[in-house]
């Protein structure tokens, strides 16, 4: 899955990944952390980072500048009846976030 920083990532001071940078999740870290490679890396460092699941949000179509959230979700649980084709509203990503660290408390899991 495609992701991309929804906040600029540090370690104590030192700038990581940038947001919007894009990266493709590699599994779980732990139980509440994410292992992300992304794209690019400001200290020049090719190793993934683990985040937090509101740290990262699921990477804009190109084509048409959307999160595909009904997708990201539709994948994370295997539901099928997804109907939500893209969302913009701040509110709603972290409410996807918010649904997201509870699915994995739920299913003890990633994707």
């Amino acid at each position: 899955n495609r992701v991309q920083a929804s906040v600029d990532l540090y370690a104590n001071d030192l700038l990581l990944v940038r947001t919007g940078v894009c990266g493709v999740v590699k599994g779980a870290h732990s139980d509440t952390r994410v292992d992300v490679q992304f794209d690019h890396r400001e200290d020049g460092q090719t190793l993934g980072v683990n985040v937090l699941p509101g740290q990262i949000v699921h990477a804009r179509n190109e084509t048409t500048g959307s999160t595909l959230l009904g997708r990201w979700i539709g994948e994370a649980t295997g539901w099928t009846h997804i109907t939500v084709a893209s969302m913009r509203n701040p509110a709603l990503i972290w409410f996807a976030g918010a649904f997201w660290g509870w699915l994995v408390a739920r299913r003890g899991k990633l994707l």
